[in-house]
């Protein structure tokens, strides 16, 4: 009895000196982008063959597709999971600035699932008031690979990215394959953005 009741007071002890610790540190993970992926159009090359101009970039649309292993066998009667798509509409202003691709923007998060679990498609669609539009550039956007952790320190735990790949194919050239992009950041650094030229 004297046994447990030492047992259940240095149990107790212990839990108030961490919650003491842990109340007086402020946990502020800013972890919800650490999965997302970054895109910039190629202004730099505006005026030549490979890049865009910044009214070009003003009207992009991405397709999400539910990502379906060709080795997995589905059942005849399976229900098809329906493809979403966002539009986003810029400024010239904001020409230059990142589309970000993240498990629940654009999107809204698909239960569990997360970016990787899904391919994608970017069209970039310029935006006309007269309603003529050129053919679309679009890009194909899969076989996305995300690793990362939880770190902790004792009080707060934290989720941090270790790895993001993905490929990108210019989808109107679909002789050609696409290149898998390592575009994982150092911790603490600014994303690298994955820049799509025409």
């Amino acid at each position: 009895m004297r046994r447990n009741l030492f047992t259940w007071m240095l149990g107790l002890l212990v839990a108030m000196a961490v919650s003491a610790c842990c109340g007086s540190v402020s946990c502020e993970c800013d972890d919800t982008l650490e999965d997302a992926v970054y895109f910039q159009f190629n202004l730099a090359d505006s005026l030549g063959a490979t890049g865009f101009r910044a009214a070009d970039v003003d009207t992009v649309v991405l397709v999400r597709y539910p990502y379906v292993d060709p080795l997995v066998q589905l059942p005849p009667n399976a229900p098809e999971v329906p493809n979403d798509t966002a539009r986003i509409i810029r400024s010239r202003s904001l020409a230059a600035e990142p589309i970000v691709l993240n498990t629940s923007a654009p999107f809204t998060a698909g239960g569990g699932r997360k970016l990787d679990a899904y391919k994608y498609q970017l069209f970039v669609v310029r935006h006309f008031s007269a309603g003529i539009s050129p053919q679309p550039v679009y890009f194909s956007l899969d076989s996305i690979s995300l690793a990362g952790r939880f770190v902790g320190d004792g009080c707060c735990t934290c989720y941090q990215n270790e790895g993001k790949k993905l490929r990108v194919t210019k989808a109107e050239k679909p002789g050609t394959s696409g290149t898998i992009i390592d575009i994982t950041s150092a911790v603490g650094a600014e994303p690298k953005p994955v820049v799509l030229s025409r």
